[in-house]
């Protein structure tokens, strides 16, 4: 029958006609249906699905006419009679756009409580896990609206809020319906993340806005919030972002709420969809980047939430790339800050090139920033500062196999990536040389602030044959600087038992006493691993290099003093049977040679390493049970007390010495370590002392065999260029020689 007829009069309606209007009230203003009459209505459309359609469609006249004049009753009712079809109904493909029509009416209509009607009826269709029609594109209609009720600004707050909250909960209530049905819209899209995204990112940043002003105005004198901002802290914001009244949801609580669903229900291939629109958001915003506890908040949301911790990796990975895009070094500053803050999440779980993926881009914005043209300005130096932390934050929370690798890749970093900034650079030699350095300084930097939370079980896992000799090819470097870092990382990978505090000062032991035994020093026997690295070819270079770190001529007191701890360390974790006589062996070369003609050292540098010999020797007296060394090394103190105080440490490292400190007189049998009685000692007690005497490399032929290692290793680069190059031309000639023909 024609709809026009359908009103003439009520024998001439339809059946399922006469049962929808039976529902409504004669009062418009009434909002409850007739439940009877609704009940009839449900038994008839589950008898008759084929009217589900027309009955939809129905309802959604009644309930345009009833908008327009403005029947509010009706509208509820309107509401009541299709919420009751789709829970009762088994199969809504017949008027699902019909409902979604009638839902969107709700929610671009003015009156703030049919739109939470809309809302709420939404909801709960929702809920409803049944087969829907493909690809409908009332959902996007659909989305506008919530996103648009999360930007309500009515002037009544408590209105205000309510509207919000309740686009709030249409924007989770349409991610439960269709993020995960492929048959909907790809609510994944950039077009949709973004408007998701923006209604949830503007009230979090409303809630915490209110929150600090409201306690600026209770404490106005309180100290501000440090950098990055204490993530509990930042979980109770939003304070000043609720309803005036208290008694309903805060949109700031919603927002949240809506931010954490959003990302429990991604995956890892659309993980980037949400931190984009995020990181889109905050760079329209400078504001919100400094301070960055907005930013801090969000992402620490964000990585929180992830339903898998592998997952985590991939909003490091996105924000570290972000880096690239922005200029603003202060923007870079904060960008660095969140990673800090939230990249512990990510690092347990993350392997293989997903850890140097991240070492990469850091170590690459460190280098840009000190190759930068003013890279000793404060906001510079305090980004770098940043970029370290940041680094070190993420080997804190890695496995103790991966920080080796860590510092196997930050060590390598400067020898790959240098060389192309020197070539493409055209600043002065000596410019170049010293942003070199700076760039090297903060690397090893890093690495000895990894080396400090690595907990070293065996020294060969430590030293492993890739990293020690890079390592030790820097200790070789002129700047006494960098030569103090490098022997601090040594001393955090060999001490195990925390005995470096002990050894940070250049002190004399008391010597083993024929009453009371010798001490013990260290707490037990090393392992045979320990013993078997000393033993190897990377235990006999790294006492080679610490033999000839002692012949610096750059050397300060520090880094005798850092030699001298890691000489100890070293001791004390490996020393035992022939690895004991290998450290009176280096001790007794270099007195050999500061007593030579080949010593061109200042007094003061040679009395600072005669010093370091002798206290060296008091704790290897307290490792072995050699009385007669004991004696020996006893008889040399006492006569250096009386004849040459400045072979000791007292004396040596006494920081306020003047020339008349250090005597003129030749060097006397007397005042030094008898080679010949040392070895008949250690022979009698069973040590074999067939190395004893054997020299070590020196410092010269050390720095001859870096240099041609240099040279061989630019040589090998240039050769593979023009290998390049020539491969290049002949493409080039292959093509013309076919485009030729052709």
């Amino acid at each position: 029958m024609p709809r026009r007829c359908q009103g003439c009069c009520g024998m001439c309606k339809p059946r399922w006609v006469r049962l929808v209007d039976n529902i409504y009230p004669k009062n418009y203003l009434n909002k409850q249906p007739n439940g009877p009459k609704l009940n009839s209505l449900t038994h008839y459309s589950c008898r008759n699905p084929e009217k589900l359609a027309r009955i939809a469609e129905y309802l959604e006249s009644r309930l345009q006419r009833d908008l327009y004049r403005r029947k509010t009753g009706h509208v509820f009712v309107s509401m009541d009679i299709i919420d009751n079809l789709i829970k009762s109904c088994q199969r809504l493909d017949n008027f699902i756009c019909t409902y979604l029509a009638m839902v969107t009416s709700l929610l671009e209509n003015k009156d703030p409580e049919l739109q939470m009607t809309g809302t709420q009826s939404f909801e709960k269709f929702s809920e409803i896990d049944k087969e829907t029609p493909n690809y409908l594109k009332e959902y996007a209609t659909l989305l506008e609206c919530f996103v648009k009720m999360c930007h309500d600004a009515s002037p009544d707050e408590a209105v205000r809020c309510r509207v919000r909250c309740a686009g709030l909960q249409g924007i989770m209530s349409m991610m439960r319906k269709v993020a995960s049905d492929d048959l909907q819209i790809n609510i994944w899209e950039q077009v949709h993340m973004n408007q998701i995204l923006w209604g949830i990112l503007f009230n979090l940043e409303e809630g915490l806005q209110a929150s600090e002003e409201a306690a600026a105005a209770a404490a106005p004198t309180a100290a501000a919030p440090s950098v990055g901002g204490d993530v509990a802290l930042l979980a109770e914001a939003g304070d000043g972002g609720g309803c005036a009244s208290g008694s309903g949801p805060r949109p700031f609580d919603k927002a949240k709420e809506a931010l954490e669903d959003l990302v429990m229900r991604a995956n890892y291939n659309n993980m980037n969809c949400i931190v984009d629109p995020v990181l889109t958001h905050l760079d329209h915003n400078p504001d919100l980047w400094a301070p960055n506890r907005f930013a801090v908040f969000v992402f620490h949301t964000i990585i929180c939430r992830i339903p898998k911790p592998s997952q985590a990796y991939a909003v490091v990975d996105r924000v570290i790339q972000h880096l690239n895009t922005v200029k603003s070094t202060p923007v870079k500053k904060a960008v660095v800050q969140v990673v800090s803050s939230i990249v512990g999440y990510a690092a347990s779980d993350a392997i293989g090139p997903a850890v140097y993926n991240v070492f990469k881009e850091l170590c690459r914005q460190l280098m840009q920033s000190i190759w930068s043209r003013d890279e000793s300005s404060d906001v510079e130096s305090q980004y770098r500062e940043e970029v370290i932390n940041t680094m070190v934050r993420y080997s804190e929370a890695s496995p103790d196999t991966q920080k080796v690798e860590i510092m196997k890749y930050i060590l390598s970093f400067e020898a790959q990536h240098v060389r192309m900034l020197d070539q493409s650079s055209q600043s002065q030699p000596e410019v170049e040389e010293r942003k070199r350095k700076m760039l090297l300084k903060s690397l090893l930097k890093t690495v000895s602030m990894v080396a400090e939370n690595y907990r070293t079980t065996v020294i060969s896992n430590a030293f492993p044959f890739d990293f020690l000799p890079p390592l030790l090819k820097i200790s070789m470097n002129s700047d006494p600087g960098i030569r103090v870092v490098v022997q601090n990382i040594l001393q955090h990978l060999i001490d195990r038992h925390s005995y470096r505090e002990a050894f940070s000062r250049v002190r004399l032991l008391p010597l083993p006493d024929s009453s009371t035994g010798a001490p013990s020093p260290r707490h037990d026997k090393p392992s045979r691993q320990d013993m078997q690295f000393m033993r190897s070819a990377m235990g006999s270079e790294l006492l080679t290099h610490l033999y000839t770190q002692l012949q610096e001529e750059s050397n300060r007191v520090d880094n005798f003093e850092k030699l001298y701890t890691t000489l100890c360390l070293l001791a004390l974790e490996t020393a035992a049977d022939e690895a004991l006589v290998e450290f009176f062996r280096l001790g007794l070369q270099t007195q050999d040679f500061l007593v030579s003609d080949r010593c061109g050292l200042k007094i003061v540098h040679k009395s600072a390493a005669m010093a370091v010999v002798a206290a060296l020797f008091t704790l290897l007296c307290g490792l072995q049970p050699c009385k007669g060394i004991d004696a020996h090394v006893a008889e040399v103190i006492e006569q250096r007390n009386s004849k040459a105080p400045h072979f000791l440490p007292k004396v040596a490292f006494n920081r306020n010495n003047t020339a008349k400190s250090y005597a003129t007189e030749s060097i006397t049998p007397e005042l030094l370590f008898s080679t010949d009685q040392i070895e008949s000692e250690l022979k009698a007690a069973g040590f074999d002392t067939s190395t004893l005497r054997q020299p070590y490399e020196s410092l010269m032929d050390l720095r001859a065999k870096l240099g041609d290692e240099i040279n061989a290793s630019n040589r090998g680069e240039a050769m593979v260029r023009a290998w390049f190059k020539q491969i290049d031309c002949n493409i080039l000639l292959q093509f013309k020689f076919v485009c030729l023909f052709l």
